[in-house]
């Protein structure tokens, strides 16, 4: 919250009392305008979106699955994947992502983690070479230590758990995320791979 000094040629582009939000990214920095006056929360911890709610009920409802995969699909929408489409069922991923080439798998689970034999790794590959896919994910409440992680890392399946999407949701309602950047947290960095549940 502290005063900056931005230029005449930025402050002749923004409007008086636009928020403008300035993020650095290694060299780079972004900044982008946001209309209106915004109580800005304290912390990301303080915003409580219905959707994380959601997804916190759902990953555990394996009475009806769609459920998750559709709270899934709506996350991705949320953090600007508008083209996340859900299609579930059999022989097919639960969400697709075709602009960026992602394919996610959503798992529920009543209690506890999800072990090596609730993913069907061979059907994850068949994703991958039935929609060219350059990410597969796993999202589920976590996962269990051993051949699961091991096995996930040699079939490049990254695990994602759903609170890892939850704070990722939450982040973005304060400071929104460009997809590329949503995409390397998930994907390409171990931050939100699988946090060991002990």
């Amino acid at each position: 919250m502290r005063r900056i000094y931005i230029g005449k040629i930025l402050r002749e582009k923004y409007e008086n009392r636009d928020i403008v939000s300035i993020a650095r990214e290694g060299n780079k920095v972004y900044i982008k305008s946001r209309k209106g006056v915004i109580k800005r929360p304290e912390s990301a911890s303080e915003i409580n979106l219905p959707l994380i709610d959601e997804l916190r009920l759902n990953q555990r409802n394996s009475d009806d699955p769609k459920l998750f995969e559709k709270s899934v699909e709506e996350a991705f929408k949320k953090l600007g994947f508008i083209d996340a489409k859900h299609l579930g069922g059999k022989d097919e991923p639960d969400v697709v992502i075709e602009s960026v080439k992602i394919v996610i798998d959503a798992k529920t689970k009543r209690e506890g983690v999800i072990n090596e034999g609730y993913i069907n790794f061979p059907a994850m590959r068949r994703y991958r070479e039935k929609y060219s896919a350059k990410y597969i994910g796993i999202v589920a409440p976590g996962f269990a230590q051993g051949n699961i992680i091991n096995t996930a890392k040699e079939e490049g399946v990254v695990l994602i758990e759903t609170e890892a999407i939850c704070k990722l949701l939450q982040n973005h309602a304060i400071f929104p995320y460009e997809r590329e950047r949503i995409v390397e947290i998930l994907f390409k960095s171990n931050k939100y791979e699988t946090q060991i549940n002990k």
